[in-house]
This record gives C-alpha cells, sequence and structure tokens, in this order.
C-alpha cells in the first residue's frame, strides 16, 4: 500500500481524488476539528467514513487541563457532525465496540497484538497470546465471528455503553447500499494502521 505524510488541516490531493475516504481514530487528536472534516470531505469524491472514541466530556477537560502528550482533546456523541450543511450531506452515525464483549472480541478477533510500556499487563502475556493467534483463528470460523458481530450491534443499540462511534457522511447517496455486501469487524476499522509510519519505523 503506498502512503504519504500529510497534514490532515492542508491535504495534498485534488478535490474528490478518492471515491471514499477513511479517517479512523484521527479527529479526537486534530487541533482544528472543522477544518480537518472539510478537508476530508474535499478531497472524497462520495463519502467520507470517521470512527472517533466515545469519551465523558470530563475526561476530554482533564486531557486538555494537563496537557496529556497525544491525550483527546475534543468529545464526540452521534450528534457531533450535525454542524454540516443537511442539504448537501446526509449523516449516518452508529455506536461501535460494547466493552460488555472486550474478552469475546480480542480472543474471536484473534489478531496479532503489539507490547506497550503503557499496558497493565506484562509482555508475556501479549506473547502467549500472539503465539495462540493461529488456534484461535481455527477455533472460530466465520459464523462466530459474524454472532459476535451481531451480538455487539445488539449490546451497542440497547445499552448506553459503547466506546466508539462510526459516522459514514455521504455526497453521494447513491454511494450508500443498505444491504451489507461485506461484513467487517469494528475492531479492524478501529485498528487500521497507516503504512507510512511502520515503514518509518522498520527503515
Amino acid at each position: 500500500i503506498e502512503s504519504t505524510p500529510a497534514d490532515i488541516h492542508d491535504l495534498p490531493f485534488k478535490n474528490n481524488e478518492f471515491d471514499v475516504v477513511l479517517c479512523s481514530e484521527t479527529l479526537e487528536h486534530v487541533a482544528d476539528l472543522h477544518k480537518a472534516i472539510g478537508e476530508l470531505l474535499r478531497v472524497a469524491g462520495k463519502a467520507v467514513v470517521i470512527t472517533v472514541p466515545h469519551q465523558p466530556k470530563e475526561v476530554i477537560d482533564k486531557n486538555i487541563e494537563e496537557e496529556i502528550p497525544h491525550g483527546h482533546i475534543h468529545s464526540f456523541d452521534l450528534e457531533s457532525f450535525n454542524f454540516l450543511n443537511s442539504a448537501t450531506y446526509h449523516i449516518l452515525s452508529s455506536r461501535m465496540k460494547s466493552p460488555l464483549l472486550r474478552i469475546p472480541n480480542v480472543l474471536i478477533g484473534a489478531m496479532p497484538r503489539e507490547y506497550h510500556k503503557n499496558m497493565k499487563y506484562p509482555k508475556i502475556f501479549i506473547d502467549i497470546y500472539n503465539a495462540c493467534v493461529p488456534i484461535l483463528r481455527k477455533l472460530f470460523g466465520k459464523k462466530t465471528t459474524a454472532f459476535l458481530m451481531w451480538l455487539n450491534l445488539f449490546f451497542c443499540k440497547f445499552t448506553s455503553s459503547y466506546n466508539n462511534i462510526l459516522f459514514i457522511i455521504l455526497k453521494d447517496n447513491d454511494a450508500y447500499i443498505k444491504e451489507p455486501i461485506l461484513n467487517i469487524p469494528a475492531y479492524r476499522i478501529i485498528n487500521f494502521s497507516v503504512p507510512y509510519h511502520y515503514l518509518k519505523k522498520n527503515g
């Protein structure tokens, strides 16, 4: 995958250069939220897909007050993008990642994890989990994953507890299909990594 380092407030791309733009777990960090969203909409021809964390405003205020490095400085709810012109854009929003399913998500998702110093558990736990990933993938098939996705949607819809929010901002309503073609677990969108950073780190 080719990648280009850029400032989200001033993207080096033409108007409508991409059909769909994905902005995953980024906007909570930006200095100028409205300008960043404007740039995403400018370079997207049909739609912008956004995921953001769902955190109490008190947590965000504390991050700002204590100037926590890389801390989130914007709080979001399901109506955070309603300021956009409804005559120009169609906005869809939904809750994601129920904390009630945290352990099943980790086991059934079976995605390798990297150890970070700020984790609450020792590195050996991550090493053991990563060694078990191939076994977990064989143990839990597509039907189990599909059921977990349905269960996640159920808990997010009928409880007030959810960790993330998904927004789809449509510039072209024909780009949206109600019936899903492919089911993608929420964590795979939220944990999507920018290739450039890995290339830079390994170079």
